[in-house]
């Protein structure tokens, strides 16, 4: 398939990068808040627990899900 809209090319993470090893520990089944302390460097990580703040039963918060995505975000930037 090729980009028809150009631009630069794609960002890709390192094979090193914290989200790897993070990513495993999820597919074996461990919560993402018991491997966040393992791995905090991972970006998919905070996504999901902004993710998962957001839809809450009981209700959301915003300003915690804010706080989740912009840690992530920041992770991102520093890789």
């Amino acid at each position: 398939m090729e980009n028809l809209l150009g631009g630069p090319p794609p960002t890709l993470l390192p094979s090193d990068h914290a989200d790897v090893p993070a990513r495993a520990e999820l597919a074996d089944g461990a919560d993402v808040r018991d491997v966040v302390p393992r791995h905090p460097a991972a970006c998919l990580l905070w996504a999901l627990l902004a993710e998962a703040e957001l839809t809450r039963p009981g209700g959301a918060d915003p300003i915690a899900a804010y706080a989740y995505a912009r840690t992530g975000y920041h992770r991102g930037l520093d890789a």
